[in-house]
């Protein structure tokens, strides 16, 4: 486990200025959060998603009847919902200072695709207190940005000139946070900005 989360690490640091602090404080690689709903929700998304084109390739159904696949998309993008709202439940805002920021561009295949798009990213460094104890923690930042204008004016806009912002942590962990708004569905709105 503490060679995946070395691997991880790496990944994630790589091209950064600002190292990001892991918030696994036992060492071990992070995975995506679930629960015993999400993953039932998961499984029956990926059944109701599967089973109609199988049947439809098999002529056993109608062709259009396996757009009932859709519905298993559906089901699968609310397993997602479910397990980060059970995973954000009880964490709380904190004011937080901005000791550091750093942007990037980073260009990358869309799927399916031959075109390169470009994608504006960005990391902080936040200093806070959480019962009566200062941290320093690099906050996941659940964005990506289709322009630097778009970028800047979103910084601009969660960060006031003295460098104060916003946090949400984890009470039990305050290394694990995330900046300025706890995501909705980070699988799927990191992409719709800017």
């Amino acid at each position: 486990m503490e060679q995946v989360a070395a691997v991880q690490e790496k990944v994630r640091n790589k091209g950064w200025r600002i190292q990001r602090i892991p918030w696994k404080m036992d060492g071990k690689a992070e995975w995506v959060h679930n629960t015993p709903l999400s993953l039932g929700l998961a499984l029956l998304g990926l059944a109701v998603f599967l089973a109609p084109i199988m049947l439809a390739l098999k002529n056993a159904i109608p062709k259009p009847a396996a757009l009932v696949a859709v519905a298993g998309i559906g089901l699968l993008l609310l397993s997602r919902v479910v397990a980060e709202r059970s995973q954000f439940r009880g964490w709380i805002p904190v004011d937080a200072v901005c000791v550091d920021r750093e942007t990037r561009k980073r260009k990358r295949k869309s799927q399916g695709s031959k075109k390169w798009r470009t994608r504006w990213q960005f990391r902080v460094l936040c200093q806070f207190e959480h019962n009566g104890q200062s941290w320093n923690a690099t906050p996941d930042c659940h964005a990506e940005f289709r322009s630097e204008t778009a970028l800047n004016d979103y910084l601009t806009q969660t960060i006031d000139d003295d460098g104060k912002c916003r946090v949400f942590v984890d009470p039990e962990n305050p290394l694990h946070a995330v900046f300025h708004e706890l995501p909705v569905l980070i699988s799927v709105s990191h992409f719709w900005n800017g």
